[in-house]
């Protein structure tokens, strides 16, 4: 048992130290776009049906660090401040695929062809699924609200950095950027990156050795399998590549089908289809995932073009690409990676901690008013939620129950109707 524990904290102790250099300096991009694609630069490009916002939508979608929980919200967000159906399903599909930290992370795990495969299909996929919006989706489907009518409250956009009073300095915007890229974002994918890795560190420990290609082989029964496995889950575009990286270099997963994981996986789950449904329409819904799987698929048949021509596989160049970097320069990543994610963890603990050693007691000026909200899927859309609520005058607390959807608010001025505008224009529902 010890021997087979050791084998599996070794896989993922390698994993983690390749993840590391890719993920940290993807973090520090990350906090640089916080500052400029804000979601009001992007608001005023997204307002009309035509090609070329949704050119943009999915242009702007590619580089933000949105997996498909998060990016609902959000893109539910712009529509409702008046962003176009076409536009925001662009952006819906194009952003939860790749972001500047999984684009180098792929980089670092799967090697340079991969890489630029991957921001490309999502970006072709966020054109196809907004042109199929614009000409087959519902007709008279109704638009967002102006941008000059929409409620301030704007927590749903992490884009968004703290201290927007006043003229910022570039103090402000470094600081802004740091904030975002070493604890907004990481408090955001800390659990299911270290879901992710140790799930890939017991894979490539007891998987055996081109396990996936004698079974399952490649071509479109491999694509097939992944799309079917990838579509109703929730699985975050970082998180997820390590895992797909040990399919590839240790189980013998085709290129075609790992791609097909890697677009189905972060695009799609169950509850954001739902959401989207309801929201943007029914017929909206079909074209997302409709365009979501044949891009995966026309780009996973591609790639295995690309490598049954060229002559070699994923899985050579993978293993080549990830010992290009020095010894040292992996280990130190790896330890920053170590002491942002901990600080993530810590912090979302804390505040678990002090929500659940909240009194229920509250002050005799003080009312409670309790709502129902639909579209919370995990804990940060929890957190989302309560940031909303509690960002508004008079609101003294705001606990979420994500298991049945209630939210508990407590203060001594509370409006109704302000709250559900501000929890809806988070991108969620108030039932």
């Amino acid at each position: 048992m010890l021997q087979h524990l050791e084998g599996v904290l070794h896989e993922t102790f390698l994993l983690w130290n390749e993840m590391g250099v890719y993920l940290v300096f993807g973090f520090i991009i990350a906090g640089v776009l916080s500052r400029v694609l804000k979601s009001g630069f992007i608001i005023r490009h997204l307002g009309h049906n035509t090609f070329g916002a949704i050119f943009k939508a999915s242009l702007f979608g590619v580089p933000l660090p949105l997996c498909s929980c998060g990016v609902i919200p959000v893109g539910l967000s712009l529509f409702r401040r008046g962003a176009s159906p076409a536009a925001t399903t662009s952006f819906l599909i194009s952003t939860p695929q790749t972001g500047v930290d999984s684009i180098l992370v792929t980089y670092g795990l799967l090697g340079p062809v991969f890489a630029i495969v991957r921001p490309i299909a999502a970006f072709l996929n966020g054109i196809l699924g907004g042109v199929g919006a614009a000409f087959l989706g519902e007709r008279g489907q109704p638009s967002g609200q102006s941008p000059d009518s929409c409620c301030s409250s704007d927590a749903s956009a992490p884009t968004e950095g703290p201290g927007t009073a006043g003229p910022l300095t570039w103090i402000d915007h470094v600081k802004g950027a740091l904030h975002y890229a070493f604890v907004e974002f990481p408090r955001e994918i800390a659990g299911w990156l270290v879901v992710g890795i140790v799930v890939a560190g017991i894979a490539a420990y007891i998987m055996p050795e081109n396990f996936l290609a004698q079974h399952i082989g490649g071509g479109f029964r491999a694509m097939a399998l992944m799309a079917v496995t990838g579509i109703p889950l929730y699985i975050c575009s970082t998180s997820s590549i390590p895992f797909v990286a040990v399919l590839v270099v240790h189980g013998g997963l085709s290129a075609g089908g790992a791609l097909v994981f890697l677009i189905t996986g972060p695009a799609t789950n169950a509850a954001s289809l739902i959401l989207i449904a309801r929201t943007l329409g029914k017929r909206i819904a079909a074209i997302y995932l409709t365009s979501i799987i044949a891009t995966s698929f026309l780009f996973g048949y591609l790639l295995d073009v690309w490598y049954a021509t060229t002559g070699t596989t994923l899985a050579f160049e993978a293993a080549q690409h990830a010992e290009m970097l020095p010894h040292w320069l992996m280990l130190a990543g790896g330890i920053g990676l170590l002491i942002i994610v901990a600080s993530g963890l810590g912090q979302n603990w804390l505040a678990a901690w002090r929500l659940r050693r909240r009194p229920a007691e509250i002050a005799p000026e003080e009312e409670i008013l309790e709502l129902q909200v639909e579209g919370m899927t995990c804990g940060n859309c929890a957190r989302h939620v309560a940031q909303a609520a509690q960002a508004l005058t008079g609101v003294s607390t705001a606990d979420v129950d994500l298991k049945t959807g209630a939210v508990r608010i407590v203060g001594p001025a509370l409006d109704r109707l302000a709250l559900v505008e501000a929890i809806e224009s988070a991108g969620y529902r108030v039932v």
